[in-house]
């Protein structure tokens, strides 16, 4: 958390941010990929974890798939949508590796969003 020093004295910045019920719904893949362990002996896999975020609940879906490619990005959509018993105004992806938006999404729109998605 920054700080900033006002008037000698240092104070926490805090933003607060308002989402409207059903608005958005934050997804990502959360940190390094864990590892998977088989109860009957098989090798240990890693798996990457997908959580899904209700913006004004913060009520939360996660869960681990072989990869982070675009079968797994797409499925861990729907089961999420599946859980929350509904789909948001808005889904908002933190960063999408392999640019699977650019792959999604072929209009020219869409396309100067993926063309450098650190700009934005």
């Amino acid at each position: 958390m920054s700080s900033i020093n006002s008037g000698g004295s240092n104070r926490d910045v805090v933003v607060r941010q308002e989402h409207k019920a059903g608005e958005k719904l934050f997804v990502d893949y959360a940190g390094d990929p864990i590892p998977l362990y088989d109860p009957q002996g098989g090798p240990e896999r890693q798996a990457s974890l997908f959580v899904a975020v209700l913006g004004a609940s913060n009520y939360s879906y996660a869960e681990a798939t072989a990869s982070q490619e675009l079968e797994n990005w797409i499925g861990s959509h729907i089961r999420a949508f599946e859980f929350f018993q509904g789909v948001p105004q808005l889904v908002i992806p933190d960063f999408v590796p392999g640019n699977k938006i650019g792959v999604l999404c072929r209009s020219p729109l869409c396309a100067q969003g993926t063309r450098n998605p650190r700009r934005y």
